[in-house]
C-alpha cells in the first residue's frame, strides 16, 4: 500500500510518480483494474450507501464535496487507460459526462455496463468517445435501434443471467481489444461485484476531511491511498 499527501491541486509529477503503472504486474489473461473512490475520514464513501449490497460499499460521490485533488486523480486514471468501464446508471445520473479530460492524447475506449439496456443513445458520451455497450440478451431486446459503427460496438454477455459476466468481459476486452489497464468508474455495487470476484488490482481511495461527507473536519486535509491487491499468474508491464 501506498499512502501520500498530495497538494492541491497536485502537479503532473506527483500524480506520475504516485499512480505510475511502469513496474506492475500484469494479469495473463485480463487488464490490470483500478478503482478510484473518495472516503471520509469515519470510512465512509457516500451518505447514500448504508444499503448498498455486498460488503464493499464503495462508490465515488460526485458533487458530494468540493474534491479538487480527486478530480484531478480521477482525469489521470482516464489519461493512462485503455479503457474505462462505466455504467447505465452512471450515464443516466450524469446526462452530460464525456470522460474526456482537456489536452489528452489518448483516447481511451469507454466501456458502458448495462444489463437492463436501459441508456439513451444520444447521450453524449456515444458522440465523443469510441463506445463498447455491453448488455445481457434481456437488455440486447430493448436495444433494437443500437447502430453499429467504426467507434460504436456492442455486444452481449455469453450467459442467460440478468447480470454481464466479469470474468467474460474482462477476458473479451483484452483479447479482442488489446486493453491491458481499466479504469473501473463506477458506484458501489458494480465495484463491490468486481472486488467479490476477484478482478480488483488496485483501490485508490482519497480521504477528505469531513465525516460521512457533511460535516468538515478539515476541509484541507487530504490524503491519498493506493491499496495493491494482489493476484496470481502476471508479468511485469514494460
Amino acid at each position: 500500500m501506498k499512502f501520500g499527501v498530495l497538494s492541491t491541486p497536485p502537479s503532473l509529477r506527483e500524480l506520475r510518480q504516485f499512480l505510475g503503472l511502469q513496474s506492475v504486474d500484469l494479469p495473463l489473461q485480463r487488464p490490470y483494474v483500478w478503482t478510484t473512490s473518495v472516503a471520509s475520514v469515519d470510512g465512509r464513501t457516500s451518505t447514500e450507501e448504508a444499503e448498498a449490497e455486498g460488503g464493499h460499499a464503495i462508490a465515488t460521490a460526485g458533487g458530494k464535496y468540493n474534491g479538487l485533488v480527486d478530480r484531478k486523480i480521477l482525469e489521470h486514471g482516464w489519461k493512462t487507460a485503455d479503457a474505462i468501464l462505466t455504467t447505465g446508471e452512471i450515464l443516466r445520473s450524469e446526462p452530460t459526462v464525456t470522460y474526456r479530460t482537456a489536452g489528452a492524447r489518448r483516447k481511451p475506449l469507454c466501456i458502458i455496463l448495462t444489463a437492463s439496456g436501459m441508456i439513451d443513445l444520444d447521450h453524449p458520451v456515444f458522440h465523443r468517445n469510441r463506445t463498447l455497450t455491453v448488455t445481457t440478451k434481456e437488455g440486447f431486446r430493448r436495444l433494437k435501434d443500437f447502430r453499429k459503427s467504426a467507434g460504436r460496438d456492442l455486444i452481449v454477455s455469453d450467459s442467460n443471467e440478468s447480470k454481464v459476466g466479469l470474468t467474460w468481459l474482462l477476458s473479451y476486452i483484452r483479447k479482442e481489444k488489446n486493453v491491458l489497464f481499466l479504469d473501473v468508474n463506477a458506484g458501489g455495487r458494480t465495484i463491490s461485484d468486481f472486488l467479490s470476484q476477484g478482478l480488483v488490482d488496485e483501490m485508490r481511495i482519497t480521504l477528505v476531511g469531513t465525516v460521512r461527507l457533511e460535516h468538515s473536519v478539515d476541509p484541507n486535509c487530504i490524503t491519498f491511498l493506493r491499496i495493491d491487491l494482489f493476484t496470481k499468474e502476471r508479468i511485469r508491464a514494460s
